[in-house]
């Protein structure tokens, strides 16, 4: 049922990203490094969930404005290789993403934003003869424009993949801090 609701849930996502896509104009988007810290990792087999130490993160994206207080994009994210805590075995997942980013227009020094990714993610293991499969990822957050050029945001995210015939799931906080261009 889970795997259903999930698979509903990306799909009216990608008809609703793709009526929009028709209406942008791509050549005016701008952009984006992020790099940033993932806090409170969790991998869950299903069965068992052990904690995760904390990672690195790099990302680009490029964001396209849509309407007044929407900005749309696609990214990709690279995480540096971590662990579940006491072991040894580095794992990371690469997801690649469509974006809806949303301003909130409450004024003031630092512009408030909301932010939605949902995309597919390839899954690594660094354990020899497993065969891993990447799943679905999304993460939802929010964020502060501090300047023109630079936001910080926090996120929380999940990661889906499989190892064998395992589903695993891993989620986390990310605190980051992004620079446009």
């Amino acid at each position: 049922m889970r795997k259903l609701s999930v698979l509903v849930l990306a799909l009216v996502m990608v008809l609703s990203m793709s009526l929009m896509v028709s209406a942008v104009d791509w050549t005016a988007g701008k952009g984006v490094v992020k790099m940033g810290m993932d806090f409170n990792g969790q991998l869950d087999n299903g069965t068992v969930t052990e904690d995760v130490d904390n990672g690195f993160y790099l990302s680009g994206e490029y964001l396209v404005p849509y309407q007044d207080n929407m900005t749309l994009g696609a990214g990709l994210t690279y995480q540096l290789a971590r662990n579940v805590k006491d072991d040894t075995d580095d794992f990371n997942f690469t997801p690649i993403y469509a974006l809806v980013k949303v301003d909130t227009d409450m004024g003031g020094k630092y512009a408030p934003y909301l932010l939605g990714q949902v995309g597919y993610n390839l899954f690594s293991l660094d354990v020899s003869g497993v065969d891993t499969k990447g799943g679905l990822y999304w993460g939802i957050g929010g964020g502060l424009q501090v300047t023109d050029s630079m936001n910080a945001e926090v996120l929380y995210s999940v990661n889906n993949g499989k190892a064998d015939d395992i589903e695993l799931s891993y989620s986390k906080i990310s605190v980051g801090v992004s620079f446009g261009f």
